[in-house]
């Protein structure tokens, strides 16, 4: 949309800086909060007795200590506005909520990947917090632990795939080198960049 560019990168493909500007996003951006407030649920568009007391706001406050939530002005194929917000992670264990955008990975892939290695992490997590530093297994049970959870990160990054304004559907992995920092694919910004599922 119109206005200074607010956010930008390098394109390796076609060798182009592109940029989004702010347009008015700041605007929704606050019109998203008055919503959340005023309603004190996430599924605000929903009649009142059709609203599901787990998107209710007062998740906030609680253990989740806060979460980020995200706007993006946009254009459907029509030149209409269209307006997306999306919430980073999972809200109080939901994927999907109606009106917000999706994960860009397959929520029952994730949970079927993290099950077994999971188990192994907490395992060795239980056995190192009762033992002494000095112990001599300590040193094998912590490496074997870092281990395991680097590995399922990786696992878990592959799982992550966006599909970009051509169309082109690629894995993160491939979009970021490195050592890709815990819950990237997971902020609001991948989400609301990933257009085509808003269209599928």
């Amino acid at each position: 949309m119109n206005g200074e560019p607010s956010a930008s990168g390098f394109c390796a493909d076609c060798g182009t800086v592109h940029s989004l500007g702010e347009g008015n996003s700041r605007k929704f951006a606050f019109e998203l909060m008055e919503h959340l407030e005023t309603h004190e649920c996430l599924d605000f568009e929903a009649a009142p007795a059709t609203r599901h007391p787990p998107l209710a706001t007062s998740y906030l406050f609680g253990d989740a200590r806060g979460q980020m939530f995200g706007v993006m002005e946009c254009e459907d194929a029509s030149g209409n506005t269209v307006i997306l917000k999306a919430f980073s992670c999972q809200y109080d264990g939901e994927w999907l909520i109606d009106g917000w955008a999706p994960p860009i990975l397959d929520p029952k892939q994730f949970v079927d990947l993290i099950a077994e290695p999971d188990k192994a992490i907490n395992l060795r997590t239980r056995a190192l917090k009762g033992m002494e530093k000095s112990h001599p297994d300590y040193r094998t049970l912590f490496d074997e632990r870092k281990t395991l959870s680097q590995q399922l990160m990786k696992d878990i990054h592959a799982l992550y795939h966006l599909t970009n304004f051509r169309g082109e559907t690629r894995p993160l992995t491939d979009l970021l080198s490195g050592n890709i920092p815990t819950g990237v694919g997971e902020c609001c910004a991948p989400k609301l960049l990933n257009m085509p599922r808003f269209t599928d």
